[in-house]
């Protein structure tokens, strides 16, 4: 069992191999489904119709460039956005390490430290949250790693020169301990 963290946090969570079925309950994975015959083959294609839903984003949604600092896998705290899917397409297919906790609502609410995962993603290709989904900037693994942020207009606003988050758009949970990873 080896173990990906350089501190000694409270807990260790076991990271799982991201896959269309075990992220479903957080997400979905946008990824070639590799292990699927294309639905249309010709000439110049191939296609796979596997339609991911973006409603998440709403009417109003807007997509910016996001570059996540390489760092020590340690979970320090946890983000939901209450009215927005949260996109993460990857630009330059990094591994990344994605923590995700059951979906909770209201202004109090917390996540199950019991309940998070850890889910290692190989693109190229991305991560889409869930509305009400616990869950951080992904770790990547190698190098800085860069991406597409995909969001309703409504959560990061930019002022002048000033960016602040939207009033009841986005809720953080500190914790109290560490918490690492473990292959």
């Amino acid at each position: 069992m080896a173990v990906i963290l350089f501190g000694s946090p409270g807990m260790n969570i076991k990271i799982e191999l991201m896959t269309f079925d075990n992220f479903k309950p957080y997400g979905c994975m946008l990824s070639y489904p590799s292990d699927e015959q294309p639905d249309i083959t010709r000439e110049d294609l191939d296609y796979w119709k596997r339609p991911m839903s973006l409603s998440g984003l709403d009417s109003d949604g807007e997509f910016s460039f996001m570059r996540v600092k390489r760092r020590e896998i340690i979970l320090r705290k946890l983000d939901r956005l209450p009215a927005s899917a949260e996109l993460y397409l990857s630009l330059d297919g990094c591994s990344s390490v994605y923590f995700v906790a059951a979906p909770s609502s209201g202004a109090n609410a917390k996540p199950d430290t019991h309940r998070i995962k850890a889910f290692l993603y190989s693109g190229p290709g991305g991560v889409l949250i869930n509305p009400e989904v616990w869950h951080c900037t992904p770790f990547p693994l190698a190098h800085d790693a860069d991406f597409f942020l995909g969001l309703r207009s409504n959560v990061i606003l930019k002022n002048a020169m000033k960016i602040t988050v939207g009033e009841n758009q986005f809720f953080s949970h500190k914790f109290e301990e560490r918490i690492g990873v473990e292959l």
